[in-house]
């Protein structure tokens, strides 16, 4: 994930790299990543944390 100038997270960018990480693997067939892409698109800051992490996706 990727940081600003303020070290802020990128919590949109992380949105986006989840988004496509699990569109993906919608497309190659696993349909359970449809219902992890409506989390995704829905979630607070804290819940994309989350998701990543149950990904097994390092954001730091």
């Amino acid at each position: 994930m990727s940081y600003t100038d303020d070290d802020t997270p990128d919590f949109e960018g992380l949105r986006t790299f989840l988004m496509d990480y699990c569109g993906t693997a919608f497309a190659a067939g696993a349909g359970p990543a449809l219902i992890d892409l409506a989390r995704i698109e829905r979630a607070d800051p804290q819940e994309l944390l989350r998701i990543a992490q149950e990904l097994g996706i390092n954001v730091r």
